[in-house]
């Protein structure tokens, strides 16, 4: 089962990041997504029949950058990714491709590798 939560926001010049923390498998990293990246993962599943079971937040058309409207969005896309981790598989390649699964899981088992040739190097 892939988790992950925003915690919290980043508002740039003309766009706003929202920051998740994913846990999948015992490891876990932090990703950047705007709200449009969210618009095209839900899209692509929608596409392929899957039903995540709760919308996305809407469109805002004026006020994107207000407080108020950030902190709603984030609680809404923070119930939208529990819904996903409870209706998708974590081995659903959109899902993998949205919470960058397999770049961060390569690095993981990189970082192992390099750890046990450290050793295997001291014991020598």
């Amino acid at each position: 089962m892939t988790e992950a939560i925003i915690t919290h926001y980043t508002v740039g010049e003309r766009n706003v990041s929202y920051v998740m923390n994913v846990l999948y498998q015992g490891k876990q990293w932090t990703i950047q997504r705007r709200y449009s990246d969210f618009v095209r993962f839900d899209k692509k599943l929608s596409e392929e029949d899957y039903v995540v079971g709760y919308d996305l937040p809407s469109k805002v058309v004026f006020g994107n950058f207000y407080p108020s409207v950030l902190d709603n969005r984030l609680k809404e896309l923070n119930k939208y990714l529990r819904v996903l981790g409870a209706s998708i598989s974590s081995d659903n390649t959109y899902l993998r491709e949205f919470f960058d699964v397999d770049e961060n899981m390569l690095k993981y088992a990189l970082k192992k590798n390099r750890r046990l040739s450290d050793i295997y190097r001291s014991d020598n």
